[in-house]
């Protein structure tokens, strides 16, 4: 399923090397999925659609960056996004993002999906960690925002590579999760996603708060 997402993502190579890869600013944009990516995307002038990680495009002359999120946060936004019905019209592989909706959906609960374990290959549920590493190699970008420090930390990276920051109108945000992440959680549901993240927890320095 992940591979077949890779193939929706180079859809949007038009007239251009990759997507997230601007050779005249030098900048290179990792984009973790559920990260706020399409309202940087639209902060930076990207178009097109690449979730591939850093080993894809490591270029040591690029200022070379990505958003990351809490994994506990996160994963309760990919959920909602396909529990919502993703993209919908506006995807341009609908057929894809539906499989996942209707997987999803079989679940009578969150939990349920939860213990499912089905999820973990799933591209929007892929551990963060894995996008920003070669072969666990933790020094590979120049700066790793966070999307609870957004605003901030977006500015910084637009002055790093010479982009005139504007006011966020954030795309894509997941309609259905109107509650903080903690109100989802009870201790089990807590230990299933903190040890499939567990990576993401330690490097990222992320906690259950």
């Amino acid at each position: 399923t992940a591979l077949a997402y890779l193939g929706y993502g180079l859809k949007g190579i038009v007239g251009n090397i990759m997507p997230h890869y601007n050779n005249n600013k030098k900048f290179t944009y990792v984009h973790i999925p559920k990260c706020a990516g399409n309202t940087i995307k639209s902060m930076l002038g990207i178009t097109g659609h690449d979730h591939t990680g850093i080993y894809n495009h490591y270029n040591d002359e690029h200022f070379k960056f990505a958003f990351v999120r809490n994994p506990w946060d996160r994963f309760i936004s990919a959920y909602e996004y396909f529990k919502g019905g993703g993209w919908k019209n506006m995807n341009p592989d609908e057929d894809l993002d539906l499989d996942y909706c209707n997987r999803v959906n079989q679940f009578s609960s969150l939990k349920e999906f939860a213990k499912s374990l089905e999820w973990i290959d799933w591209l929007h549920f892929k551990p963060q960690f894995n996008f920003i590493t070669i072969d666990n190699t933790k020094d590979c970008l120049d700066f790793i925002g966070r999307v609870e420090n957004l605003d901030n930390d977006l500015c910084y990276v637009c002055k790093q590579i010479g982009v005139v920051y504007k006011d966020l109108v954030h795309i894509n945000k997941t309609k259905n999760k109107n509650h903080h992440y903690k109100s989802y959680y009870d201790d089990e549901l807590k230990e299933i996603v903190g040890s499939v993240y567990a990576k993401d927890i330690e490097y990222l320095k992320y906690k259950f708060e």
